[in-house]
C-alpha cells in the first residue's frame, strides 16, 4: 500500500503498478469526467472512492491524502483514455503531466520532477484560510475547487483548446453568487462557504475586487462571460454543478431553486434531461455523504472541530500498527539487554540494540513535542527538517531496492 500523506507516494504507487497490486486499467469507452467527478467526490473536493486504489487500502488515509491519490488516479485515467495505444506508457504519462504543471517535460533529475509534482499536488490540494490564524491548528482546509485542474489536464492532453485558470475560476465564483442570492439573503453560514471559494480561487487582486463587488451587490447569468466554447461540456457542466451543489446544501426542494438551475443550464446550453440527471445525482451525493460535507454544520466552530477530531482519529488509527511495531520492537531490546548481563552478544545483535535504542530516543520526545502548548505545530515543522527524528517503524511509502 501507498500513502499519499508520505514523500515518495508517487514512486511508491508505480512500484505497486509494476508488481502488479495496483492495475491500470484502460478503458475502451471514452470517459464522462463530470459523471467521474461526482462518482468519486472529487468535484466536490469530498473524496468518495478511488479509481484504482481499493476501498480497504484507504481507510486509515486523511481526506487530505485521498484528495491527493485521487486527482492523480484521475489524471491517470484521463492520460489512459486519451491514448490510442490503449496501453500505459509511464513516461510518456510523466511527460504530460509535467508539461501540464510546470510547462516542461521529462527534463533534468526525475526524482527531483517527481518531489516537485508531490508538493505541487499537495499545494493545490490544500489552501490556507486566514479565518483561522488565530487558532492553534493547522490552518487549512480542503480545495473545493480542485476538479478545475482535472477539466485544464482533460484539455491538455486530448489537445483541446487551453482555458485559463484564473478566467474560469471567475466564472465558478460568479455562478457560486448567483446561486447564494436565490432567497435574496446571505446568511453567515454562506458568507463563510463564499470565502473558502474565493480563497480557493487564489484571483490577483482586481479580479479579487471584481468578485467582492459581485458579492456585495449581487450578479446575474448575463453578467458571465465564458471563455470557452460551449460545445465544451465538462465546462458549462462543471458550472451547473457547482449551482446544483451549493443550493442542494440546503438539503430543501423548492420550486424558485430548480427554475434557477434550469436558468443557469439553459443559459450553458445543457439540455433538460443532463440537467435533470446532474441535479439528481449531486442531491443523491449529498444526501449520502452530509456526514462528510463541512458546510452543512451550523458554524465555524463545528467546522473546525469536526474536521480535526476526524484528522487525529484517523491519524492515530493509521499509525497504531506502527506504535505496536516500536513497542514489539522494544521487547526485542529488552530481550537482549537481559542476555548482555550473563552473555556477549553477537554483532548482529549489538546492531539490533543500537537501532533500537536510537528509535526509543526519537519516539519519546517526538511524544514529549505533543504534549507542549503548541507541540502540534512544532513537531511537523521538526520533521520537514530532521527527518531521522522519526521512529523508523512510522516511514510510509518504502520501496524495496
Amino acid at each position: 500500500m501507498y500513502y499519499p500523506g508520505s514523500s515518495g507516494w508517487i514512486h511508491k504507487f508505480f512500484n505497486l503498478v509494476e508488481n502488479n497490486d495496483i492495475i491500470l486499467e484502460s478503458y475502451s469507452n471514452p470517459i464522462d469526467i463530470i459523471d467521474l467527478g461526482i462518482e468519486t467526490g472529487l468535484i466536490f473536493g469530498i473524496p468518495k472512492k478511488m479509481i484504482f486504489t481499493s476501498i480497504d487500502d484507504t481507510k486509515e488515509w486523511t481526506i487530505q491524502s485521498k484528495l491527493k491519490g485521487l486527482i492523480f488516479e484521475t489524471m491517470i485515467l484521463i492520460y489512459l483514455n486519451s491514448d490510442k495505444s490503449k496501453s500505459f506508457n509511464k513516461k510518456n504519462f510523466f511527460n504530460s503531466i509535467f508539461d501540464f504543471y510546470f510547462k516542461t517535460k521529462n527534463q533534468g533529475d526525475k526524482k527531483e520532477k517527481i518531489k516537485d509534482l508531490e508538493k505541487k499536488i499537495h499545494q493545490n490540494v490544500s489552501i490556507k484560510n486566514k479565518e483561522f490564524e488565530h487558532l492553534i491548528l493547522n490552518r487549512t482546509i480542503e480545495n473545493p475547487l480542485l476538479f478545475i485542474d482535472v477539466l485544464l489536464y482533460y484539455n491538455h492532453v486530448n489537445k483541446l483548446p487551453l482555458i485559463n485558470k484564473e478566467t474560469f475560476s471567475m466564472n465558478v465564483l460568479s455562478v457560486i453568487i448567483l446561486t447564494l442570492y436565490s432567497d435574496n439573503v446571505i446568511d453567515q453560514k454562506e458568507k463563510y462557504l463564499y470565502h473558502i471559494y474565493l480563497t480557493a480561487a487564489n484571483l490577483n487582486k482586481k479580479n479579487k475586487a471584481e468578485i467582492n463587488t459581485k458579492f456585495e451587490k449581487g450578479t446575474s447569468i448575463t453578467d458571465i462571460s465564458l471563455p470557452f466554447n460551449q460545445n465544451e461540456r465538462h465546462f458549462t457542466q462543471y458550472l451547473l454543478c457547482n449551482a446544483i451543489y451549493i443550493i442542494s446544501l440546503q438539503l430543501k426542494i423548492r420550486q424558485i431553486d430548480r427554475k434557477l438551475i434550469h436558468h443557469i443550464g439553459d443559459y450553458f446550453s445543457v439540455p433538460s434531461s443532463r440537467i435533470e440527471i446532474l441535479y439528481a445525482k449531486t442531491t443523491v451525493f449529498i444526501v449520502k455523504n452530509k456526514n462528510k460535507i463541512p458546510f452543512l454544520l451550523d458554524s465555524k466552530r463545528k467546522i473546525i472541530i469536526k474536521k480535526y477530531n476526524l484528522y487525529f482519529a484517523v491519524l492515530l488509527k493509521r499509525n497504531k500498527r506502527k506504535i505496536v511495531s516500536e513497542i514489539n520492537e522494544s521487547k526485542e531490546l529488552l530481550r537482549l539487554l537481559k542476555k548482555s548481563k550473563t552473555k556477549k552478544l553477537t554483532l548482529k545483535e549489538k546492531e539490533i540494540v543500537k537501532e533500537q535504542l536510537i528509535d526509543i530516543l526519537k519516539t519519546i520526545p517526538s511524544i514529549a513535542i505533543f504534549l507542549v502548548p503548541g507541540g502540534s505545530i512544532l513537531l511537523p515543522i521538526l520533521l520537514k527538517f530532521i527527518p531521522a527524528f522519526l521512529p523508523s517503524s512510522f516511514i510510509d511509502n518504502k520501496t524495496e531496492k
